[in-house]
């Protein structure tokens, strides 16, 4: 995916047709909100640099029968919004390829807590069933 900054006009301009230009200032914005909420519900903060120069917004560590593993999250512009986006790798797939929530661009911080609430517990219920972490725990059970 190619991004730019646009200079003149503070909007990330992206090739693909699909994504919108969205003012830079008002992503940071819900970036920081939606990073906010994450953090509160388990999610680790991204680094300072990923949070100004990029669309990642958190990782989650998860115990597998082969260790430690990550689901990270994203926010995106996707068709005229904005929305978040998971990734697990289990046995070559990503587990969470179809989890996606939108993000209105004017929303208020009650209903960030609740969409991040329920995406966060909607990775974790596909994380569980993914292979190695349902032999973790069913070792543990």
């Amino acid at each position: 995916m190619t991004q730019a900054l646009g200079a003149d006009t503070g909007s990330i301009n992206h090739m693909e047709p699909h994504l919108m230009p969205i003012n830079a200032r008002k992503y940071k914005a819900i970036k920081s909100a939606v990073v906010g909420e994450l953090v509160k519900q388990g999610w680790t903060a991204p680094r300072e640099f990923d949070m100004e120069h990029t669309y990642h917004c958190g990782s989650m560590e998860f115990e597998t029968a082969v260790g430690g593993k990550d689901a990270t999250v994203r926010l995106e512009p996707f068709f005229g919004e904005l929305s978040l986006f998971g990734h697990y790798e289990s046995k070559g797939q990503d587990v969470l390829s179809t989890s996606r929530i939108s993000i209105p661009l004017e929303i208020d911080q009650p209903r960030y807590a609740e969409l991040i609430e329920q995406f966060t517990k909607d990775v974790i219920a596909r994380v569980d069933q993914s292979y190695a972490r349902r032999l973790h725990l069913s070792r543990i059970a």
